[in-house]
């Protein structure tokens, strides 16, 4: 494995992220290997959640059609990406949830009293800091919050290793819902459609944008 010295890790990351974007067309004969996608799935599958409850579960697109059908109904979708993923959202996500319960016993490995103290907590968490106790659509929401993470691990890992990348949140959730359920990925009672992200190479005949960003000192304030 090769070793970056302090100073070249910083440069990596910087030069990484002054050329990062967001690809608008993808060439149809571009393709990135089974290992480098694997990395990026296991990256999203490590990310950190609130509480570490993974409130979320990857839809890997390869059937051909259902690709095709996704064009119509989230129109931010690129044709001709290599790879596809829907990132969806946990719904119903409280401390009294067999959901919740499943994952501090079999994943967390939580018993007894730590894991009442850890339901407790996420308890008292979800009535008093961010209140949504009682409210599915905040707790979705709160669990959507979280693909956002996914996401931009996701997006930084494609970059350093030189694949291209689109996120998208245009789709309609509607739509996008009816078509995953009619084919049976989805139980719309448990999951919802948050996010889709997509990898492959650019079309090099396509305008790579310049980035343009707002200036550090407009976005930026230091607190003393």
């Amino acid at each position: 494995m090769a070793e970056f010295t302090h100073e070249e890790l910083r440069s990596l990351i910087d030069e990484t992220f002054a050329t990062r974007f967001t690809c608008k067309r993808y060439d149809p004969e571009g393709s990135i290997s089974d290992e480098d996608f694997a990395l990026l799935l296991d990256v999203a599958r490590r990310s950190p959640s609130s509480f570490g409850l993974e409130p979320w579960k990857f839809l890997v697109i390869e059937n051909e059609g259902l690709r095709e059908d996704l064009l119509e109904v989230a129109w931010g979708a690129k044709k001709n990406a290599d790879r596809t993923v829907i990132i969806l959202s946990r719904k119903g996500a409280s401390a009294d949830s067999d959901f919740v319960e499943r994952t501090l016993r079999e994943v967390q490995g939580a018993e007894g009293e730590a894991l009442s103290q850890r339901r407790d907590f996420l308890a008292a968490f979800q009535r008093n800091d961010l209140p949504m106790e009682g409210d599915d659509a905040r707790l979705l929401e709160w669990a959507a919050r979280q693909a956002y993470i996914v996401l931009g691990n996701m997006l930084t890992s494609a970059a350093l290793l030189g694949i291209d990348s689109t996120p998208v949140e245009g789709f309609s959730v509607s739509k996008l819902t009816a078509l995953l359920a009619k084919r049976g990925l989805i139980d719309p009672d448990e999951y919802a459609p948050t996010l889709i992200v997509q990898f492959g190479r650019k079309d090099a005949s396509h305008f790579e944008p310049v980035q343009r960003r707002r200036k550090a000192q407009d976005v930026i304030q230091v607190v003393e």
